[in-house]
């Protein structure tokens, strides 16, 4: 089973979060050694001199290369395969992948299931339901000939093929359009009475199944999605449809490379310090080591993979909240991206999805689906939502109007007064708009400010 196959894995990382710096240290020699550029770098002050953090933009010219067949861009190990990360609400990525690179990932990925084997045993023998999705218009094969795609099996290593042989459901579904697909995965589900695990990225991805009764899997005992940030409530909303049914909510596992994952009884999901490379940047700038974080405190990770990103910084936030032996515990906050500026307001993601939720509890709303987004015409806000109340308008923008850049552009009457539009089926109908988009429905994740325009006519479509 799962559980014996990844032992290993688990042994290798409880190791290192005993002694964080000396793993990651050692991580970082092993990607060194097959980095092109950096050679003669034998020291973490010279790593950080040679290779400064960078965003994506700055990688995009040298992954196209690589799609195209060049090799030793960025290592010089071979790279076999390229996949499309999920690209929230900016470009998608192609993002490379070797033999080393996969090895780290499935170095976390395998502790993360060892420990939800081991302290949930049905999962280790029943079936699971892993997040599948049409695979949308995308190429299989880059102009260079390498593979589109990771199968998820191969993010596992070893574990793979008995993962494989405890899917409820086939991946072959994915190649259907997204209406066949859900119908399939549905009727699949239905029939797989031993269903142990239930596994996807976003909470509302499960709503297709919304009226199937949760006596139809008297053996599941797990269910893991997203829940913090945008995805509380909806998680919220999932949990208590399953309230026999432990929810653990995901780590911060990217495309790219994972940042941390849960293990049970930590207080929050552990930095994977088995794996890949990994730094904490502050608001200064300064960059620290996963032992040298303090509780608290918001981080943006920075990712060195052996597949060849090196100092990538993720363009999440995550919060420490524990420790894990030596390793700290950090929760998702929020996105640094996605900032809004009409009119020099500068509306970040955090500080909205922090708004909605000080203003939501004392009203005693229950919402699954709250996304504010900009209009021009009058240039305000509006906030898109399932659940409302006549306070909500007032509190809302009273509590926007503590980032002084927006209670200035109100006081000008640069930006009109906040409208609150209630709406039906929200989460769907904006995955809708992201499937049109080109992205990938089981990869859709909400968020609590989206800088895009002309979102009425997706999520309030005329009769």
């Amino acid at each position: 089973m799962i559980a014996r196959a990844t032992r290993p894995a688990w042994t290798r990382f409880e190791a290192a979060s005993r002694d964080p710096e000396r793993a990651q240290l050692r991580r970082l020699r092993s990607i060194v050694s097959r980095a092109v550029g950096l050679e003669g770098v034998s020291s973490l002050r010279e790593f950080r001199r040679r290779a400064p953090v960078q965003a994506w933009d700055t990688l995009a010219p040298a992954t196209e290369r690589i799609a195209n067949g060049e090799p030793a861009v960025f290592t010089r190990d071979s790279v076999v395969a390229v996949e499309l990360s999920s690209g929230s609400t900016g470009a998608r990525k192609l993002v490379p992948f070797t033999e080393a690179g996969l090895a780290e990932y499935a170095a976390s990925a395998q502790a993360w299931l060892h420990d939800l084997c081991r302290a949930f045993p049905a999962v280790d023998s029943g079936k699971h339901y892993w997040s599948l999705s049409p695979s949308g218009r995308r190429p299989s094969i880059t102009a260079g000939g390498l593979p589109v795609g990771v199968h998820d099996a191969r993010f596992l290593g070893a574990a793979g093929p008995i993962f494989a042989n405890q899917l409820a459901v086939s991946p072959d579904v994915a190649r259907h359009d997204l209406e066949t697909c859900r119908r399939l995965t549905r009727e699949a589900l239905i029939h797989t009475p031993r269903l142990a695990l239930l596994s996807v990225w976003s909470p509302t991805f499960l709503d297709f199944l919304a009226d199937v009764p949760p006596e139809t899997w008297p053996e599941l005992a797990v269910i893991s999605a997203w829940s913090d940030a945008a995805s509380a409530g909806p998680a919220e909303a999932l949990a208590r449809r399953f309230p026999g049914v432990h929810f653990q909510p995901k780590g911060l596992m990217a495309t790219e490379g994972v940042v941390s994952f849960p293990v049970h009884g930590a207080p929050a999901p552990v930095v994977a310090v088995s794996g890949h490379f990994l730094e904490f940047e502050e608001p200064s700038g300064r960059c620290r080591m996963a032992h040298e974080l303090a509780v608290g405190q918001t981080y943006a990770p920075v990712l060195t993979t052996s597949s060849g990103l090196r100092r990538y910084r993720l363009g999440d936030l995550v919060r420490v909240e524990g420790w894990y032996h030596r390793a700290p515990c950090v929760r998702f906050v929020g996105r640094t991206d996605g900032r809004v500026d009409l009119a020099g307001e500068k509306l970040e993601p955090v500080f909205v999805g922090e708004v909605l939720e000080r203003v939501r509890r004392p009203l005693g709303l229950r919402w699954t689906f709250a996304m504010l987004a900009p209009e021009t015409l009058p240039r305000r806000y509006v906030l898109f939502v399932d659940a409302g109340h006549e306070e909500l308008a007032r509190r809302v923008e009273e509590a926007l109007g503590e980032n002084p850049h927006y209670a200035y552009c109100r006081a000008l009457g640069q930006l009109a007064p906040l409208e609150v539009a209630l709406v039906s089926e929200g989460a769907r109908r904006a995955e809708g708009r992201y499937v049109a988009d080109g992205g990938r429905a089981g990869d859709f994740k909400l968020t609590p400010l989206d800088p895009r325009l002309d979102w009425r006519g997706w999520l309030q479509p005329a009769p």
